[in-house]
């Protein structure tokens, strides 16, 4: 029987942001709440279930106008789970940032600069989707 493939190539039209910080997600939420002026709401975590690696459970916060989004991500799983990471290829940050479409509420060039305004936020990088291995992991 001969077998077809189904190649599927995405478009990952989104910037992503890696933080280094330890407080806690909630905390983080709230402190990026009060610089950017918006309003991140916690929804349900994100469940991700593949069939060679252990099932991810990622908390997730966002914040959508009419033509842009932003989500922040923790790139650790959480819950009782073995603990794996949302991008292995990360795995020194704690966050990530979704930025996708126009955002009138910030400039994705100065978000950087802004977040590292945060007290306890060490690091932050723009990071290049299109290089990472695991990029498959931000669909969803």
């Amino acid at each position: 029987m001969k077998r077809s493939r189904l190649l599927v190539d995405y478009e990952f039209d989104f910037t992503l942001m890696a933080l280094l910080s330890p407080l806690r997600e909630y905390k983080l939420a709230w402190y990026i709440n009060q610089l950017l002026h918006i309003r991140l709401v916690k929804e349900k975590d994100i469940q991700l279930n593949f069939t060679n690696q252990p099932n991810l459970c990622i908390s997730n916060y966002i914040f959508a106008t009419e033509h842009s989004i932003l989500r922040l991500l923790k790139n650790r799983s959480v819950g009782d789970e073995e603990q794996g990471f949302l991008l292995p290829e990360l795995k020194q940050f704690d966050y990530l940032i979704m930025l996708q479409g126009e955002g009138d509420f910030f400039d994705k060039e100065e978000l950087p600069a802004v977040l590292k305004n945060i007290p306890t936020v060490e690091f932050v990088k723009p990071v290049e989707v299109n290089d990472l291995k695991s990029k498959e992991n931000l669909i969803f």
